[in-house]
């Protein structure tokens, strides 16, 4: 009796572990980080592993440790879905499909689709030494290699039919493209095709690693408590090896990491000298370049005389912005930076907002009508963030903007903003109380 009420109060803990992550995934005052998900599903699972251990001994039957296993299964596949279609936090929708149109559309592929077979993998790899974040790059090569790894523990101990490789290996081909298919004809995500070599190449990597009979009777005893003799000197090797690999990718976070700082400040260092040769100018405001939100002028027409210097070479700033023949990263902020004056004009509509947090997302009712490209401030201690409104087609659509604290988990603020795109591509806003 002891033990069935020690399950009882086990498995309460680990219902009441369920019902907050529930609750707190979908507030809208509160945001899970994955570290925060992970957590909750992760000792939502041990307790209720140790309630069905405890239960399963007092009624003599392995059934409710095949119960958990399904439902460690279903929590899985629900964290799985989540953060492929439906998190706005990784840039999905929120499960809404959009309302389609050619101009959607084609913007999602020409941005966010990709049938080129290792096109994305080495493109992550040929940024390696960039200045691309690492979060980005590892998430997108390690994350996608790890994610469908589970799927190698679950379905060989529920299917006996998924212990055939073939089998298995159809399975988790056939789950991934599903998903691949559903963030296409959502626009949500990404679909990508490099996405699968890397979701399938990584379950397969996992099932048949834990092929190996030591790992098989471990798992066995763990979760449908056999009494499978361990070779201890087998499992010490396997864990020394995962440690070794383990150690190799922090080690490569860590590189990475230095390899970003270097670049960062050598973009941030280098020694530029701006000379500005005019002697008089005509007064008239003269553009020299343009990037996709602003466009750059001088106060006067001079551009054919201001320069910028780099080891004791010259190079005429409006033709070097263009094409860079230096190993330098040349932008308008180093020069900036360096001395040169300039008057900015934005292109499109803009908003500044005082950015608060330490992260933020924006959400648009009809994304089909505009796109929003972020500009970031910095002056001193004060952050600004600039949403820049760039119009497709006339219409009414309403923007809000979200920022975080990553590390309490929780919405900072809310801003909500109403838009109107005339006929003539001209966007009015207002906010929203």
């Amino acid at each position: 009796m002891k033990k069935k009420a020690s399950s009882v109060v086990l498995y309460s803990i680990a219902i009441a572990l369920l019902i907050t992550y529930i609750a707190l995934d979908f507030s809208p005052n509160f945001t899970l980080s994955e570290v925060g998900r992970l957590i909750f599903l992760c000792g939502c699972v041990l307790f209720l592993h140790m309630g069905g251990v405890l239960l399963s001994k007092n009624i003599g039957s392995k059934k409710p440790l095949i119960i958990n296993l399904w439902i460690f299964m279903f929590l899985y596949v629900l964290l799985f879905l989540t953060l492929t279609l439906f998190d706005p936090a990784w840039g999905r929708n929120g499960g809404i499909i959009p309302k389609w149109s050619t101009e959607l559309w084609n913007h999602y592929i020409n941005h966010s689709f990709n049938f080129i077979p290792f096109k994305t993998i080495f493109e992550y790899i040929n940024n390696f030494d960039s200045l691309l974040s690492t979060r980005i790059i590892f998430f997108n090569l390690i994350g996608n290699f790890v994610c469908l790894m589970p799927l190698a523990f679950f379905l060989p101990l529920l299917f006996p039919k998924q212990k055939n490789w073939k089998v298995f290996l159809v399975t988790t081909t056939l789950f991934v493209v599903i998903i691949e298919v559903l963030q296409l004809f959502t626009l949500s995500g990404s679909c990508d095709i490099d996405d699968v070599i890397l979701n399938v190449l990584g379950a397969f990597t996992l099932y048949q690693i834990l092929k190996i009979p030591t790992l098989q009777n471990v798992i066995e005893n763990i979760f449908l408590l056999r009494k499978n003799k361990i070779n201890k000197k087998s499992l010490f090797k396997i864990a020394a090896i995962f440690i070794f690999v383990i150690l190799l990718l922090y080690f490569l976070f860590q590189y990475r990491e230095f390899l970003y700082q270097k670049n960062l400040n050598k973009l941030e260092n280098n020694h530029i000298q701006i000379i500005d040769e005019s002697s008089t100018c005509a007064d008239a405001l003269e553009p020299f370049y343009e990037d996709e939100l602003y466009i750059y002028n001088f106060s006067c027409i001079k551009s054919d005389s201001v320069y910028i210097k780099i080891n004791n070479q010259k190079y005429l700033v409006k033709e070097i912005l263009k094409n860079n023949p230096t190993k330098y990263p040349i932008t308008i902020e180093s020069l900036e930076k360096a001395g040169l004056e300039l008057i900015k004009e934005n292109k499109y509509e803009m908003i500044p907002i005082e950015e608060r947090g330490n992260t933020y997302q924006i959400m648009i009712e009809e994304p089909s009508l505009l796109e929003i490209k972020t500009f970031h401030l910095k002056h001193n201690e004060n952050k600004t963030l600039e949403l820049h409104f760039i119009p497709k087609k006339a219409g009414k659509t309403i923007v809000k903007i979200e920022f975080f604290d990553e590390k309490q988990n929780q919405i900072i603020s809310t801003k909500r903003y109403q838009l109107l795109i005339n006929d003539d591509l001209e966007v009015l806003y207002e906010m929203i109380e």
